[in-house]
């Protein structure tokens, strides 16, 4: 069905993509682990381009957080975050936005280094929950934490795999 305004198609999934969700440099805030860091883009790009933009952090006493909202009728089955340091572990949970307890969404007893695809493939504390996924409801987001031990470390973004329900 046609948007009424603008007569084009409208899609579903994100931003038109029914397959993936994409995490942006932008997307990245840091934790409270030193209060007078920041989280800043990495280069200025040339205006002949070249460079590979992404975040660092001004104190490598510092991670990183994404919030990925995942669109409605979609859940989300596993992700991939990207940065120069491969020997840096990614996390991701199932939050929520009204103060429920984080879900993790991947075995607690491996390891997963950012530049590695992974399938949400359940929990030890979960598993009655089985969180080999993550559908999407009205107050939760997948929350994604990515460690920085440096302030060389580039965290470029990465991407959700999502699914139709």
């Amino acid at each position: 069905m046609p948007n009424t305004f603008t007569k084009a198609p409208i899609s579903d999934g994100w931003h038109g993509s029914q397959t993936r969700v994409k995490i942006l440099p932008s997307d990245w805030i840091q934790n409270d682990d030193y209060n007078r860091g920041t989280v800043e883009i990495n280069t200025d790009v040339a205006k002949a381009g070249g460079d590979r933009p992404g975040i660092q952090v001004s104190n490598a006493s510092l991670e990183v957080y994404a919030c990925i909202p995942i669109p409605y009728g979609y859940k989300a089955t596993g992700m991939k975050v990207a940065g120069t340091d491969s020997n840096n572990e990614v996390w991701a949970w199932e939050a929520c936005c009204v103060g429920c307890p984080a879900i993790p969404l991947f075995d607690t007893s491996i390891v997963i280094n950012v530049g590695t695809e992974y399938d949400f493939n359940g929990s030890a504390n979960s598993p009655s929950i089985g969180a080999d996924e993550m559908v999407s409801a009205d107050t939760n987001y997948l929350l994604i934490w990515a460690e920085t031990e440096s302030t060389a470390d580039t965290i470029y973004g990465g991407y959700v795999n999502i699914e139709k329900v």
